[in-house]
């Protein structure tokens, strides 16, 4: 299947990148070393209400461990900062995957100078969309009870698919809202969580290779799942 280069009519709502590493530091100095190398182009930061926790609670407790604790916006973009975690979210409208991971590749490289993070565990590429329309009716998935094909309503699907060196959690659901949009609108959304587990240190040898191939495997995806009906209703770019 050729993959469109983008379609015209976005419906990415959030895409997030981010890494989950051990360091080669005290945590409690994990911040200020990464947040140091990136202030000049990230001024205006803040502290998440993680913060408030005891350091030992959010350290043990397997739902905190990879939370932020500080966020900063710069031009285009928002990272998030935590002892064993560092994301980068592209604002919307969505600034493209060839800004987006230039971005990513310059902060990474700069991280990796510095010798802040001794291993990364774990790679995540995730893209939330949003649709004005009940998705079911426009992808290839079917779900059938008693052998017959069911109205979905209300429906959340949620799967996880293997596919090379990557994990994708598939989930989508209808007559959702559109949570950057105030307006109340019903739609449905297709949320694709693309990642990878490392035991080893291969990640920082290969690591621009590595979030590419995560990128391809997400938007591959991404597009089959839809009839071929739906997706030229979105107005796809080949060239």
């Amino acid at each position: 299947m050729e993959l469109p280069i983008r379609i015209e009519k976005c419906p990415i709502v959030d895409a997030i990148f981010e890494i989950r590493f051990t360091s080669n530091i005290y945590s409690s100095a994990v911040f200020g070393l990464i947040y140091n190398i990136l202030k000049d182009n990230y001024p205006e930061v803040v502290k998440l209400p993680i913060l408030q926790l005891p350091e030992e609670l959010r350290e043990n407790d397997p739902n905190l461990r990879f939370k932020p604790t500080y966020k900063a916006a710069g031009d285009g973009f928002i990272i998030q900062i935590g002892p064993e975690v560092f994301s980068i979210t592209s604002e919307i409208p969505y600034v493209g995957w060839k800004r987006f991971s230039a971005e990513i590749e310059n902060i990474l490289k700069s991280i990796f100078e510095q010798d802040v993070i001794k291993r990364v565990h774990r790679l995540g590429l995730r893209y939330i969309n949003h649709f004005n329309t009940d998705i079911f009716n426009n992808i290839k998935l079917n779900v059938l009870i008693d052998n017959k094909e069911r109205a979905l309503k209300n429906t959340v699907f949620r799967t996880e698919i293997e596919k090379g060196d990557f994990l994708s959690t598939l989930q989508i659901a209808n007559n959702v809202g559109n949570a950057t949009d105030k307006r109340e609108r019903n739609g449905s959304i297709l949320d694709i969580d693309v990642f990878k587990i490392f035991d080893d240190d291969s990640f920082e040898d290969n690591f621009m290779k590595l979030i590419n191939e995560a990128h391809y495997s997400e938007k591959r995806l991404f597009f089959e799942l839809f009839t071929e009906k739906f997706l030229n209703s979105l107005n796809p770019v080949y060239s």
